[in-house]
């Protein structure tokens, strides 16, 4: 197919996202579509250096962070992540920056080839597009990240050996196409295990870590669960933790992001004694400390006041975001904008917010520029379950309107729920920033994937300061530390 720009390629995508409900997709028949494309390309997949991450929470971060520590090591970096929040090419970067428009489109154009009647979808074809384009680039490492589950996945179709394979905190998502239990959820995530891969996993429930381990056992697997991060404490700007004999820092805010790190961390390692490399302390500390992933803990000022936007949007991911926020900000309220998406577990994700709501404000949206169409939950329904739990909430069905309001509010913000909210208002809420502080760190460029060049990519972000040892706080927080469940 001829392609001439990128904004027919992104018209063209937009016309492969399935109309149908999720529940209708035949989710099987689809991975073997996406196999057969990519015999038909040469199987580029099979000629990379492929690390795979799935889980339930902490997939994109643990990416980002692992993209970030391979390229302060010398390495070109391939990473394939979703869903995007402000531009399509976020799901296809290579050496730190997305793809340019040319190696995009060409990308593309090669996948419908080859691709000839048959119809791939939207997530189908960026993740052929990604393989190829990381292919054609000799990157050292490719990092991919599933989009749902992992057993039917479109990334789930790397069968060499030499495949890391990457498994993160795994709860409860997504159960309309994976289960409703840990149980029937964590072997569809282990799928992605492979003959004599490398598995490494944080700490997992039991039933989690039963599935990983007989999946490991059927394909011959070395699997590694990795120890947990130790004494972690959350300041404004950062997140330092032990691990392994040594002190750690990054700029990932949460007590989550300590397990993420870890994981990203044992990843290196492992690499490096498997091909030959030596892991650097001083990059490790400058790859860690500039990693940057917007939209998770993200902290912006604008007017005088502080604006976090983080995409929690399953339970896990939201108790372990307010309790780093409220680890983070002992002693304040926020005025809280959300939207969740119409299958999600509203009421479960409100009970971890209304506790740090000075109030609460509810909106909309409609997404249909990803990998499939998504809704948010009718705004009468998130107002009754806030009913319920005590707080009268607000309802302002336009998400820009609803900004705006909540800015207006005189408090201190909060931006929650889902990616396809934060993505929706995104560049908003920069503008605003921009707009209401003249500090270097509201202006301070944003990149997904860290000190890279990534780091240039001019989506500002907030920066606070750092909370002086010994403070009430920071005691608070090491306490709270020790208890705490990690995981998104």
């Amino acid at each position: 197919m001829a392609l001439t720009s990128f904004a027919e390629a992104e018209a063209f995508l937009r016309s492969r996202i399935p109309k149908l409900d999720g529940r209708a997709f035949r989710w099987d028949e689809a991975l073997e579509r996406m196999k057969a494309l990519l015999a038909r390309l040469g199987d580029p997949q099979e000629k990379l250096k492929v690390i795979h991450i799935a889980g339930t929470s902490g997939k994109g971060s643990t990416a980002v962070l692992l993209a970030s520590l391979l390229h302060a090591h010398g390495f070109r970096v391939g990473l394939s992540l979703s869903p995007h929040i402000h531009d399509l090419r976020e799901r296809v970067q290579i050496g730190g920056l997305p793809v340019d428009d040319k190696r995009f489109v060409s990308s593309l154009a090669a996948v419908l080839d080859a691709a000839g009647d048959a119809r791939p979808t939207y997530f189908e074809l960026i993740i052929a597009l990604a393989f190829c384009a990381f292919a054609g680039s000799e990157v050292g490492y490719c990092i991919m990240e599933t989009g749902m589950g992992g057993l039917y996945d479109a990334t789930n179709t790397v069968k060499n050996r030499d495949k890391l394979v990457l498994l993160t905190r795994i709860g409860i998502d997504h159960e309309r196409f994976l289960g409703h239990t840990i149980a029937k959820i964590a072997p569809n995530k282990a799928a992605i295990v492979q003959e004599q891969n490398t598995v490494l996993s944080v700490p997992q429930h039991d039933d989690a870590r039963h599935a990983i381990e007989a999946r490991a056992a059927e394909k011959h697997a070395k699997l590694t669960f990795i120890a947990p991060p130790k004494d972690v404490v959350l300041s404004e700007e950062t997140t330092s933790f032990g691990w392994s004999g040594t002190r750690h820092s990054t700029s990932l805010l949460g007590l989550h992001q300590a397990e993420n790190a870890c994981l990203a961390l044992a990843a290196l390692e492992t690499l490096g004694r498997r091909d030959g490399f030596a892991v650097d302390g001083g990059r490790v500390a400058e790859a860690l400390g500039t990693a940057r992933f917007p939209g998770r803990f993200e902290r912006f000022e604008a007017g005088g006041k502080t604006v976090i936007v983080d995409g929690a949007h399953n339970v896990q991911k939201m108790e372990r975001f307010c309790e780093s926020l409220a680890l983070v900000y002992p002693d304040r309220r926020f005025d809280f904008l959300v939207a969740f998406k119409r299958d999600k577990d509203s009421l479960g994700m409100l009970r971890s917010i209304v506790p740090l709501a000075r109030s609460v404000t509810i909106t909309s949206f409609f997404s249909d520029d990803q990998d499939l169409v998504h809704l948010s939950k009718r705004t009468a329904a998130v107002k009754e379950e806030c009913a319920s739990l005590g707080i009268a909430a607000a309802v302002v069905p336009e998400p820009r309107q609803a900004l705006m309001t909540v800015l207006g509010k005189g408090g201190d913000v909060v931006v929650t729920g889902s990616l396809y909210l934060i993505g929706a208002i995104y560049d908003e809420i920069v503008s605003a920033s921009r707009r209401g502080s003249t500090t270097a760190a509201a202006g301070r460029p944003a990149g997904r994937t860290g000190g890279s060049p990534a780091s240039r990519r001019g989506l500002p972000r907030g920066r606070g300061a750092r909370a002086p040892r010994g403070t009430r706080a920071r005691s608070r927080t090491r306490r709270a530390a020790a208890r705490a469940r990690p995981g998104v």
